[in-house]
């Protein structure tokens, strides 16, 4: 098996993982607030988790796509307009995401963990932005790919929740755990599978990605 067909099969993997999830957060853009137990007042209540869920599922929707080379390639153009697209998505998410958290429904104690989340998914996402802007290919890999980690956090809580349930844990005991370890194991693996970039140094290229 070569090295290009195991990138494909985990790019493969990573993109049915993100419409699994999207067909299961797609109730969150449509369902009655009364169906999701949100309570009418304060509206923003409802209006941060539509925000929210149609902001995470525009970024797992785009995130993919950016990490083909044959995309960047050959479309350069429509690479740099989903990457914007993404950027669009995250802030949606995470204007969402603190919105809800400040509400009186909110996430109770687990409030600290999303709000973490947030400003690291915002300013990992901010960095890989302005290093395209500058061209610095190499630093906005990197920093996308961290991005999307913690963009990828939706499908590791929620696949976290039922392992935790299933080996014995209470409701409220593992949603304590999922909000914290659903982007810092992601975040941990990322920088694992980065060390060797990293490691690498030189000087940022200044020339198109391929």
């Amino acid at each position: 098996m070569t090295r290009r067909s195991i990138a494909w099969g985990g790019w493969s993997l990573l993109l049915i993982a993100c419409l699994i999830y999207a067909l299961d957060a797609l109730p969150y853009l449509f369902a009655p607030a009364s169906e999701l137990r949100l309570r009418p007042d304060p509206p923003s209540e409802e209006v941060a988790l539509r925000v929210h869920a149609a902001g995470g599922l525009v970024a797992l929707a785009l995130g993919p796509w950016q990490f083909l080379p044959s995309l960047r390639r050959r479309l350069p153009r429509l690479h740099r307009f989903t990457g914007y697209g993404y950027v669009v998505g995250v802030a949606g998410g995470v204007v969402g995401a603190v919105v809800l958290a400040r509400t009186p429904g909110g996430v109770g104690a687990n409030a600290f963990a999303f709000y973490m989340l947030a400003i690291i998914w915002s300013f990992s996402t901010a960095m890989a932005l302005c290093h395209a802007r500058l061209r610095r290919w190499d630093q906005h890999r990197n920093w996308m790919i961290r991005s999307f980690a913690l963009t990828f956090a939706a499908v590791t809580l929620r696949a976290g929740m039922p392992v935790l349930g299933w080996l014995g844990f209470a409701p409220s005991q593992f949603y304590t755990i999922v909000a914290w370890a659903s982007w810092t194991i992601n975040l941990l693996v990322v920088e694992w599978l980065l060390l060797p970039l990293l490691g690498a140094g030189g000087p940022a290229r200044a020339k198109p990605p391929t």
